[in-house]
């Protein structure tokens, strides 16, 4: 990207994340409560699978079935 390509007054070239807030004229950060992310997340407490996924998984057998069989 080129720098002419950056002088953009709105252009951030930032890590692709939206912004929760902005800048002020003094230098501060004025975080808006309505731009950060709010995660729904369902209730797992009867859930049987973990979010344990491990390092070493185990080896295990698989067949393979001829291309166009259903």
């Amino acid at each position: 990207m080129a720098l002419k390509d950056l002088i953009v007054r709105d252009y951030y070239k930032g890590k692709n994340c939206k912004p929760t807030g902005f800048h002020t004229r003094k230098g501060g950060y004025v975080v808006v409560e309505e731009k950060l992310p709010n995660y729904v997340v369902p209730d797992l407490t009867d859930f049987k699978l973990k979010p344990y996924v491990s390092q070493c998984p185990r080896e295990m057998k698989t067949t393979t079935t001829p291309e166009g069989a259903t």
